[in-house]
């Protein structure tokens, strides 16, 4: 038997479909946007270039950032269609009466139901003048800035993960300095003690000796707690939970050692994010203008369908086609002020680039040059701690074999000196590794 409705048929069966598709994905459990972060297993020691590592995949910056990226992206895919073929489905249902007059009064007519009347459409843009082009454009420079900003959020997070590891091993250097310090000091009291014995010192050189053992015992306490707080602050920019100190390995001082000023300049600026988001944002602002110029320009659209009518005890169907042209003649200067709105975006974004370019270059300059002096600030610290070490040995010596001018005091002093002298240089390594991050920040560097 020969289905005699096959048109009205199609298309309640697709409509059928789509509403099950409808409830089904309705029905579905919601799925996250941002799958959890599997378990994360971490190497012993651990590296910075790791501990970055781990940061990107899980501090909430980077991933805000990427999904922005694949929104971005989205966007160039959805201004690709202007361009495109759609089809397009209804249905439409009414019902249609007539009436009359007669001798000075209204009398009821014929009352009849159109009934269901679904049609099929195929729409097409002929010519739009350039539109779907500069959207396309405008949308691929937003994927690039987006892309910018993941790099500059990767860059952001990258130096301050750098910085809280350097403040553990800053913490770890200053812990082992404070137990070198105060075994000196246990060992000098015990040397007091066995000339006391001898009859060969005062009974005031213990009193001071024994103060600097207990200040020392003191800074050290205090040295322990620092890593477990810089240890803890670590932890959480990795986006990781509370927990013991993890081993660190010492990274080398190996930042641009042998190159120029001008070279890193010139790197920065090809690849520093903040530089390439303010090229993307004229590039973009430069398409805005050109779709602001094309929106005045006439359009070519088609159209082709095909519907089913029901007439009475019968049906009927057909088909429609047609062309139109469209071109906007008067609004008021709309059109010319949104024009001009966009230009103004674009120099505007230009003078932004150049900003930018300049604060790049200020901005590595400044790193380069404290690197530089940080790098020149270890080895005289380097120096001045060793020197302090001898003197220290020295005077101890000095004190045990009885030296004229010799005492406790000298002693004592020189012991401040060389805990002085090591926590300089603490510090300048301490500048030393920052510098390092910093210049690697501005230069726009991921490793």
């Amino acid at each position: 038997m020969i289905n005699r409705r096959p048109f009205p048929a199609i298309v309640a069966a697709c409509f059928v479909a789509a509403a099950c598709q409808s409830a089904r994905s309705e029905d579905a459990p919601a799925q996250p946007l941002i799958s959890t972060a599997s378990a994360i297993s971490l190497e012993s020691p651990l590296t910075l270039e790791k501990a970055q590592e781990v940061a990107w995949d899980n501090h909430g910056s980077i991933l805000t950032a990427r999904e922005g990226v694949t929104a971005a992206g989205e966007r160039v895919r959805q201004a690709r269609t202007g361009t495109l073929p759609s089809v397009n489905a209804e249905v439409s249902y009414g019902v249609s009466g007539s009436g009359g007059r007669s001798g000075g009064g209204f009398s009821g007519g014929a009352q009849s139901d159109t009934g269901i009347q679904p049609r099929v459409s195929l729409d097409y843009t002929i010519y739009d003048g350039g539109l779907t082009r500069a959207a396309v454009r405008q949308a691929r420079a937003n994927v690039t800035g987006s892309e910018a900003s993941l790099q500059s959020a990767r860059n952001n997070l990258a130096f301050s993960v750098s910085r809280s590891f350097f403040d553990q091993l800053r913490a770890e250097r200053l812990l082992s300095l404070r137990e070198e310090q105060e075994k000196l000091a246990e060992e000098q009291l015990k040397s007091v003690d066995a000339m006391i014995d001898a009859g060969s010192a005062a009974k005031a050189d213990r009193a001071l000796q024994e103060s600097e053992l207990r200040r020392v015992q003191v800074d050290r306490i205090q040295a322990e707690n620092d890593i477990a707080i810089a240890a803890n602050a670590l932890r959480n920019v990795m986006g990781l939970p509370a927990g013991e100190p993890m081993q660190l390995k010492e990274p080398a001082d190996t930042a641009q050692k042998d190159t120029k000023l001008e070279e890193l300049i010139q790197t920065a600026l090809g690849q520093r994010p903040e530089v390439v988001q303010a090229r993307a944002r004229v590039t973009s602002a430069e398409a805005s203008v050109d779709v602001a110029r094309i929106s005045r320009r006439p359009r070519v659209d088609t159209t082709l369908g095909a519907s089913y009518t029901p007439e009475n005890d019968s049906e009927r169907t057909g088909w429609d086609a047609g062309a139109s042209v469209s071109m906007p003649v008067f609004d008021f200067g709309l059109s010319r002020s949104r024009q001009k709105e966009a230009e103004a975006d674009a120099r505007s974004a230009v003078e932004d680039l150049r900003q930018a370019e300049k604060d790049v270059t200020a901005d590595v300059t400044e790193a380069y040059n404290n690197l530089l002096s940080a790098r020149a600030r270890v080895s005289a610290s380097r120096l001045a701690r060793d020197a302090a070490k001898v003197n220290l040995d020295q005077e101890t010596e000095r004190y045990r074999l009885g030296a004229t001018g010799s005492s406790v005091l000298s002693v004592f002093t020189a012991q401040v000196q060389y805990a002085a002298a090591g926590n300089t240089l603490i510090d300048a390594e301490y500048d030393r590794m920052t510098a390092g991050a910093q210049l690697e920040r501005a230069l726009g560097v991921t490793k």
